[in-house]
C-alpha cells in the first residue's frame, strides 16, 4: 500500500490519499472481469518490419530476455540466435 499526498483543488490543503500497489516487478495474475474490444469493421492487421537493436542496449535487452526466461515468460529459442 502506498501513500500519496495530493491537493484538493477546492481547498488546494493537502490530503492523504491510500492508493494499491498495481506493479510491484513480480508476475501474477490481476484479478479483474472479463475484456473485451470491439475492432472497427474495417480494420486489418498490419505487421511492421523488425529493427535492429542498437549495440550499446543489447546487453541489457538479453540480460532483461534472460529474466522472463527465468520467469517462464519467454520459452527459449536457440535457433533464432
Amino acid at each position: 500500500m502506498l501513500i500519496r499526498i495530493a491537493r484538493n483543488p477546492l481547498t488546494s490543503k493537502p490530503k492523504c490519499v491510500k492508493i494499491d500497489v498495481l506493479f510491484d516487478g513480480t508476475l501474477g495474475d490481476r484479478q479483474t472481469g472479463p475484456v473485451s474490444f470491439e475492432l472497427k469493421p474495417d480494420a486489418k492487421p498490419s505487421h511492421s518490419r523488425a529493427f535492429p537493436v542498437p549495440p550499446i542496449h543489447i546487453k541489457t535487452l538479453k540480460k532483461g530476455s534472460h529474466t522472463l526466461v527465468e520467469l517462464a515468460v519467454l520459452k527459449r529459442q536457440p535457433s533464432s540466435e
